[in-house]
């Protein structure tokens, strides 16, 4: 068997790293690993030492060794789950927030730049199933933290979203909400999810499962079905990873973990959503540092927020972005407002849940096809399985052109009856520096230092457990 009479996806994988699968899965790239698919595809991608032989007849090897240092690099800061405090720069406003120590979306583009230059370098075309379903270009969420529940807050946060509630999801911290019994029938027929019992992230496995149990079993108490988790602060720990599994939590979003990226899985069971970590929380903390009025702080939240899903939308990534209806959008709906509008003027966005995100995100990991060459320019394309509630798309991309491919069963097309437009640049929103932290933040940040946890339901377990739980007691 030659060459020609091989597909070309899926990629057949022998022995490469995790975070290879990783970006393979977010780009929408067609794979089988080769023990379970001896034969497969016609490119081999492979993390051998080069002499080993791991292609049969037909096949040709990518080797990950021959990579450039950037991309090979890449493959292993994708492994990186470090956070640090960093800092943007938006106007004289300088918000601040701990985040991804590395910018993933960033190294991702890294690695499938390289990906793809191996594979057209062996005369293959660079074809990957669309991130969204067909007939749209980006997705649009807005996330709502409920930390407290301010009754005129809510409801001018719930007025500002009319319309639009189908592209919102609400998380909500129980203990804060928990006797507010007129708050839980604003929430009929939203996408509501768990923000935890108490508003921390643990350095403890136990205390985080405990949170977690705690806070589904109140919003259940109150008829609430949870759908998801994200972490209070924004805060990933492995600790915390170990709860979502054993509890079975579908989805997550931490910030900490990764922003500004196409969706990702954890483990074999839980999706992250990466979102945006700027929101009118740390503008106002950044206006006040540097002595604006609030209503600036208002004012480039706004304008952030629009030129953000702006230039995400033209990129063909997702706008999810967060806030908080207590004391900031709940007093300055106008934010709601300007960024709704704007999303409205913007074509091909699907305004949706992170709940039903996460599923087409899963339907979508599950779409197993493969793509064969017919002849010069002609290609075909065929679908072994296909979810059933949503219709896939492909993207080609050809220099720096990019055409999209609709979703029969078998789809043949060629590449010069194709209709081309070219790519916009992306524009990154990534933070421009670190932030230095004294000795004293270190330290907290070292003993998992918070006040939110009464004293008596603090953990004695391990030295990080029982130093909380002393100083607490000595200095209340």
């Amino acid at each position: 068997m030659n060459a020609s009479t091989l597909p070309l996806y899926p990629l057949v994988l022998a022995n490469v790293p995790a975070t290879l699968v990783q970006v393979l899965e977010q780009e929408g790239i067609s794979h089988v690993w080769q023990t379970d698919v001896p034969r497969g595809g016609r490119l081999v991608v492979s993390g051998d030492a080069p002499h080993k032989q791991v292609a049969r007849a037909g096949q040709t090897v990518i080797n990950l060794a021959a990579w450039p240092d950037d991309a090979r690099r890449a493959l292993v800061d994708l492994a990186d789950h470090s956070s640090v405090p960093q800092a943007w720069v938006l106007g004289r406003l300088a918000p601040r927030e701990e985040v991804a120590s590395h910018d993933r979306r960033r190294l991702r583009e890294l690695v499938a730049a390289a990906l793809r230059a191996s594979i057209e370098g062996a005369g293959g075309i660079w074809l990957k199933l669309s991130a969204f379903p067909a007939g749209y270009q980006t997705v649009f969420n807005f996330r709502f933290d409920h930390d407290a529940y301010f009754r005129q807050h809510t409801l001018a946060t719930l007025a500002a979203i009319r319309g639009h509630e189908g592209a919102t999801s609400h998380y909500v911290c129980a203990s804060t909400h928990a006797i507010a019994a007129d708050f839980w029938p604003l929430l009929s027929g939203l996408d509501v999810g768990s923000h935890g019992y108490r508003h921390h992230t643990y350095a403890d496995f136990a205390q985080n499962r405990r949170n977690l149990e705690r806070g589904i079993a109140t919003l259940r108490a109150h008829g609430v079905e949870p759908q998801g988790f994200v972490a209070p602060h924004g805060r990933w720990r492995p600790e915390l990873q170990q709860a979502l599994e054993v509890l079975g939590i579908t989805h997550s979003s931490e910030f900490s973990l990764a922003y500004d990226d196409l969706p990702w899985f954890t483990s074999p069971h839980t999706l992250q959503l990466p979102i945006h970590p700027v929101c009118l929380g740390i503008m106002l903390d950044a206006a006040s540092r540097c002595g604006a009025s609030r209503q600036e702080a208002v004012e480039a939240t706004a304008e952030h927020f629009v030129a953000h899903a702006t230039a995400q939308a033209a990129a063909r990534e997702p706008i999810l972005l967060y806030g908080h209806p207590d004391g900031r959008l709940g007093r300055h709906p106008e934010v709601l407002h300007t960024l709704l509008r704007s999303i409205e003027s913007t074509r091909g966005v699907w305004e949706v849940s992170l709940s039903t995100l996460a599923a087409w995100w899963r339907a979508r990991r599950q779409v197993c096809w493969s793509a064969t060459p017919l002849s010069e320019g002609a290609w075909s394309i065929t679908v072994g399985q296909r979810p059933r509630d949503w219709n896939l798309a492909w993207e080609l991309w050809r220099g720096n052109q990019r055409a999209e491919i609709a979703d029969p069963a078998t789809s043949t097309f060629h590449l010069d009856h194709l209709r081309w437009e070219p790519a916009t640049p992306r524009i990154s929103f990534a933070p421009r520096h670190r932030v230095r932290q004294g000795w004293k933040a270190s330290l907290r940040r070292a003993l998992d230092w918070e006040r939110v946890t009464p004293v008596h339901e603090l953990s004695a377990a391990g030295w990080r457990g029982s130093m909380k739980r002393w100083l607490r007691t000595v200095k209340p």
